[in-house]
């Protein structure tokens, strides 16, 4: 059997981008992808998922960190056992049914498996493969749910 790849998603009034986001996820080819989702607004009721965490938006006074306290809570709610797990912004999407397929195939459990991924402007982030700067985004990993 197929280990579960958990999507993990923040979305925010943003229902146009989130539609666009989950089309890429449901074509996917791969037969085991769980998606959770956070929304901060219960507005949001354009929001779905396996598991759908309708949250508080934290405060302003939290600066640029309010995002990673946003993937600490989807974190927390990958359920227990052996899978993967892959960070997905709701203003992307991926450029191929097989991308999540090949990305499991191609990744190994004790590393950090990364990818190029091609940005909404077709910046491609890692620019390269080196010693590079501020050039990994979250949807550039695929992580062993161990870690």
């Amino acid at each position: 059997m197929l280990k579960p790849v958990y999507i993990l998603i923040r979305t925010s009034r943003r229902p146009e981008f989130f539609r666009r986001c989950m089309e890429s996820v449901k074509s996917q080819t791969y037969k085991n992808i769980v998606t959770i989702v956070h929304t901060d607004d219960p507005r949001d009721i354009y929001v779905e998922g396996d598991i759908v965490i309708i949250g508080a938006a934290y405060p302003n006074d939290y600066g640029s960190a309010p995002y990673n306290l946003y993937c600490n809570t989807l974190l927390k709610a990958i359920p227990e056992g052996e899978g993967w797990y892959h960070f997905l912004d709701d203003d992307d999407m991926y450029a191929a049914p097989d991308v999540i397929e090949r990305f499991v195939k191609a990744s190994k459990r004790d590393y950090m498996n990364v990818a190029h991924v091609a940005r909404w402007d077709n910046k491609i982030m890692p620019p390269n493969w080196g010693n590079s700067e501020k050039g990994f985004q979250t949807e550039c990993f695929l992580l062993h749910t161990d870690y």
